[in-house]
């Protein structure tokens, strides 16, 4: 896939932007914050993240876009303000036309429907400009909030995967959600 450049994607009141690497700070203070709820979820959120860390990954996400592959990752805004979160498309399978789908807000703004929104506002973008036709969330079963989060952003639930995702060196089982390009056929995508 060519190189694309990160959208900037909004609704009336919600922005998903490319990271910069001034987000750094923000980014490092929004996940230590955040320990409990997406800690328990995602093995690199560890009370060592540091900003060596979020420099490294921002790195990987710039290169993500100038490849067209890897980790396309927005942050996740409210007008010129902070990150509250992050979403993403990732794990591209190109012969199958598809990706996974991740988000995660931080601690401090979770409960506002703001991942839900997030989806809605990506997946358009990526169904016409990633090539896309089917994208997939993958939430550890007992993940409730992520899951009501799928729900809400219309995702179809089709199955419980066995043993599909590692959290912590344990294989967990997981929620299988997808979204197709037709669910969104009637939308227009953000260039």
């Amino acid at each position: 896939m060519t190189a694309l450049l990160p959208p900037m994607l909004h609704d009336r009141e919600l922005c998903l932007r490319p990271w910069r690497r001034d987000d750094a700070p923000a980014l490092v203070d929004l996940l230590h914050a955040s320990m409990d709820s997406i800690g328990r979820w995602m093995s690199w959120c560890t009370p060592s993240y540091a900003l060596t860390d979020a420099l490294r990954w921002l790195a990987e996400v710039d290169q993500g876009w100038a490849s067209g592959e890897g980790e396309c990752a927005l942050a996740i805004t409210t007008g010129a303000g902070p990150p509250l979160g992050c979403i993403g498309v990732n794990q591209f399978r190109r012969e199958h036309l598809t990706a996974n789908i991740g988000y995660w807000i931080g601690e401090p703004h979770q409960g506002h429907g703001l991942a839900a929104r997030a989806v809605r506002l990506l997946a358009p973008f990526a169904f016409a400009h990633l090539g896309l036709r089917r994208l997939e969330i993958m939430v550890a079963e007992h993940n409730l909030p992520s899951r009501r989060t799928a729900e809400k952003a219309a995702a179809r639930f089709e199955g419980i995967a066995r043993r599909r995702l590692v959290i912590g060196g344990n294989s967990v089982d997981a929620a299988m959600y997808a979204l197709v390009a037709e669910d969104f056929a009637s939308s227009k995508p953000a260039p």
